[in-house]
């Protein structure tokens, strides 16, 4: 009886560790249920997929992601003032930490950033992915292949 291989359409069952650089855990799906995916619809990072190919259930493997093949790197122009009037609130009050919607007359979709600075007309924000700029470890284990 051969041994069934993950591959691209199939749908797992999986559990991940992510560290930052310096060891610390960054995110831990091993207390709960594990999350299910599909390879191949950008559910993870494409190169946590790639290295789920070719795993079996119950096998793990660890990755180290540099930057770019993880949240990119950090880009200064993504770090800006924002007046008041092309923030999408919704009711909210402007706080350091709280994500919001620019609206940018160029693009379809709104920006999403995070508020890292209030000022008396507007805010400073910041459009990288928390984890950019970062190499990050994964811990992968494929626990189940589901139907």
């Amino acid at each position: 009886m051969s041994m069934r291989l993950a591959k691209m359409g199939d749908r797992l069952k999986i559990h991940y560790l992510c560290y930052d650089c310096t060891g610390q855990v960054l995110e831990s799906t091993c207390d709960g249920e594990p999350p299910q995916i599909t390879l191949g619809e950008g559910q993870i990072l494409p190169a946590l997929e790639e290295a789920l190919v070719g795993l079996a259930a119950g096998q793990s493997r660890t990755v180290i992601l540099p930057p770019a093949r993880a949240f990119g790197e950090y880009q200064e122009d993504l770090v800006g003032f924002v007046p008041y009037s092309q923030l999408q609130l919704e009711g909210e009050e402007p706080q350091i930490g709280l994500m919001v919607a620019i609206e940018d007359d160029g693009e379809d979709e709104p920006l999403q950033a995070e508020i890292t600075g209030l000022e008396e007309n507007g805010v400073t924000v910041d459009g990288n992915h928390p984890l950019a700029g970062q190499t990050l470890k994964f811990q992968l284990t494929l626990v189940a292949f589901t139907a």
